[in-house]
């Protein structure tokens, strides 16, 4: 082998090289969210969703499987539900988390558009390698008042 063939063997494996080290640290970033990100995330994706495939990712199995063999008009209604409700929630903030067994119980405060302060429960756990959302309950605040 002459130097230039051995030169751009050597670069050739020196990138691909650096190319998965990349992608082991963006990968490492990702396995480094709290399962609290991953809701404010799912909240966020849920206002401009224009399918349910875009929020699936964050839901576990069976919260899946309940919207499959539903009509067109059925899901349509449905994800209208949960973009009014994602959008609704204003100022929201973690106020606690806490494991609890497989999962992950996140409290949350928000504050509707009326005013009206809510406090939130969110379950979490870890399916197929990621976090995802098992439950979700959001009720009035009246601890304040």
């Amino acid at each position: 082998m002459n130097i230039y063939t051995t030169t751009k063997v050597f670069l050739i494996f020196t990138f691909l090289l650096t190319c998965s080290s990349l992608e082991l640290v963006f990968a490492e970033k990702d396995t480094d969210k709290q399962p609290s990100d991953i809701y404010l995330e799912y909240l966020t994706t849920a206002q401009n969703a224009k399918s349910f495939d875009e929020i699936a990712p964050y839901w576990s199995g069976w919260m899946v499987d309940s919207v499959k063999g539903k009509s067109e008009d059925e899901r349509n209604a449905r994800l209208k539900r949960m973009q009014e409700s994602a959008a609704n929630k204003k100022d929201i903030s973690v106020t606690g988390t806490e494991k609890s067994g497989e999962f992950w119980v996140i409290s949350l405060s928000a504050v509707y558009p009326d005013g009206q302060k809510m406090k939130g429960q969110v379950k979490v756990f870890e399916e197929n390698g990621k976090y995802v959302i098992e439950e979700e309950m959001w009720t009035a605040d009246f601890s304040d008042e």
